[in-house]
C-alpha cells in the first residue's frame, strides 16, 4: 500500500468518524478496504490511526464502531463468534471486517438529489436499520429511543431526535429545496416532524422522501413509499402533497392514512379528519374528495379509483402497535404480518389462504399470533430464524 494510499484511506476514515463523508467518499473507502490485499498493513494503519486521534475524540470513535458492531455483529458467522464486551480499541481493529459486511447491505447507498426526486428514487432500504440520508448522500443510522442533535455544515441545528421521533427545525428562507430521505425496515416505526410541523408516522417498511425546508409558494410535497400516517399542519397557502406513485393526495390541514407498497395491487387513503382530494399523478382532472370515514382505493391494474366508507380503525390501528382484522383473507395478513414482525410466511396450505379471518391483536408474539389462527383452522407450522412455514395438519382425520 503506498503512502498516496495510505493518507487517502485516514482521510475517508476521518470524514467517516465525523459523518461528513460523501456517498462517492464512502463509495472509494469500503472499495479500498474490499480490494486490499495487505491485511496485516492495514490493520497497522487502523492501529496507528487510533493512536493518533485526539484523546477527546475517542469516545466518539468507540460509540461510532460500537454502533456498526452491535448492528451487523448478528449478520455474519465470523463476526458472531467476537466477544461484545471487548474493548472499543481492539473493535477498531476488527473495522476492516466490519465494512466489508456493510458493502452487502444497501443502506449505504441512497444518494438524495437537491432537485425534486422521482418515485424511482426513493429506496426501500434492506437494512435492519431505521436510516436517515442526507442531502449530501451520507447516510446516518438512527438508533430506536435514541436522542441526537443534526447540524449542517455551519453548524446549525437541523435535526434533533428524542426517542422515535425526528423533528426538523423551522429554517431560515431556502432558495433551492433540499431533500432528506427516511427509511423504516420491517419490524420497525417511527415517527418525524417536518419543518413545517406536519407529523408523519411510518410503519414497517416504509419510506419517506421530503425536504428539510419548504419553500415559500411552493406547494408542500413528500414522497412516500410503504405506509404512513400524516397530520398535517394547516397553511392555506401551501397545499400539503404526498405522492406515491400513481396518485397524489392533496391536503390542506387533516389526517389520514395512507399504504402504498410496491407489492401490494392498489394504494389505499383512508381520511380520519377534515378533507383531502386524490387524482391521477400527472392527469389534470379535479380528483375525488373524500370526507371523513372514506376510502379512496387506487387500483393499480386498472388506473382508476374506488371510493367507499370504512372502518377506520382497521387502517389505523398500526399506530398503536395493534393488529386489527375485520373479514380479511389470510393472504392480505399474512403480508401485514410480514411487514410487522420482518419475518416471511410460506403458506404451503391452500387451505389458509383462502380462509377469512376477524381478530384484533395487541403485543402478541408472532408465535401467539400464529397459535391463535391455529385454533380457528388446524394447521402446522415451524419457526427458524425469520422464517415460518405452514403445512397441512399432520393429525388431519380421515374417513375409513
Amino acid at each position: 500500500m503506498s503512502s498516496k494510499d495510505i493518507n487517502n484511506i485516514k482521510s475517508l476514515f476521518r470524514k467517516y468518524i465525523d459523518d461528513k463523508i460523501s456517498r462517492k467518499e464512502l463509495d472509494l473507502l469500503l472499495d479500498s478496504i474490499k480490494k486490499n490485499a495487505h491485511k496485516e498493513e492495514l490493520d497497522t494503519l487502523l492501529q496507528e490511526y487510533w493512536t493518533h486521534i485526539p484523546k477527546n475524540e475517542k469516545h466518539k470513535t468507540s460509540d461510532k464502531y460500537d454502533g456498526l458492531f452491535e448492528e451487523y455483529m448478528i449478520k455474519d458467522p465470523k463476526i458472531r463468534t467476537l466477544n461484545k464486551k471487548k474493548t472499543s480499541r481492539k473493535l477498531f481493529y476488527r473495522i476492516a471486517s466490519i465494512i466489508t459486511i456493510i458493502i452487502g447491505s444497501t443502506i449505504f447507498f441512497s444518494l438524495i438529489n437537491t432537485a425534486a426526486p422521482t418515485q424511482e428514487k426513493i429506496h426501500l432500504s434492506n437494512s435492519e436499520s431505521i436510516t436517515l440520508t442526507l442531502q449530501d448522500g451520507s447516510v446516518k443510522v438512527i438508533s430506536e429511543n435514541g436522542n441526537k442533535i443534526i447540524t449542517d455544515t455551519s453548524g446549525e441545528l437541523i435535526i434533533s431526535q428524542e426517542g422515535n421521533e425526528l423533528q426538523y427545525k423551522k429554517r431560515k428562507q431556502n432558495k433551492e429545496l433540499v431533500y432528506n430521505e427516511l427509511n423504516v425496515p420491517y419490524g420497525k416505526h417511527f415517527d418525524i416532524v417536518l419543518s413545517d410541523g406536519t407529523k408523519v408516522k411510518l410503519n414497517s417498511g416504509s419510506s419517506l422522501n421530503y425536504p428539510v425546508a419548504f419553500l415559500e409558494g411552493k406547494n408542500r410535497e413528500v414522497y412516500l413509499k410503504g405506509e404512513a400516517f400524516f397530520d398535517v399542519a394547516k397553511d392555506i397557502k401551501h397545499p400539503f402533497i404526498v405522492k406515491a406513485n400513481d396518485i397524489n393526495v392533496q391536503v390542506l390541514g387533516t389526517q389520514f392514512n395512507i399504504s402504498y407498497y410496491p407489492e401490494d395491487p392498489t394504494i389505499q387513503t383512508v381520511l380520519i379528519e377534515g378533507s383531502v382530494n386524490v387524482n391521477e399523478n400527472n392527469i389534470n382532472n379535479d380528483g375525488e374528495v373524500l370526507t371523513p370515514g372514506q376510502m379512496a382505493e387506487w387500483s393499480k391494474t386498472s388506473k382508476s379509483f374506488r371510493i367507499k366508507e370504512v372502518d377506520t380503525e382497521i387502517y389505523t390501528s398500526w399506530i398503536e402497535n395493534k393488529l386489527v382484522f375485520k373479514s380479511t383473507s389470510f393472504e392480505i395478513i399474512k403480508k401485514k404480518l410480514e411487514r410487522k414482525f420482518n419475518i416471511v410466511i410460506d403458506c404451503q396450505y391452500s387451505t389458509i389462504n383462502e380462509q377469512v379471518y376477524t381478530a384484533t391483536f395487541l403485543n402478541e408474539s408472532i408465535e401467539d399470533i400464529m397459535d391463535a389462527f391455529q385454533v380457528d383452522t388446524p394447521f402446522d407450522f415451524v419457526k427458524e430464524n425469520n422464517k415460518i412455514v405452514i403445512t397441512k395438519p399432520s393429525n388431519t382425520i380421515t374417513n375409513p
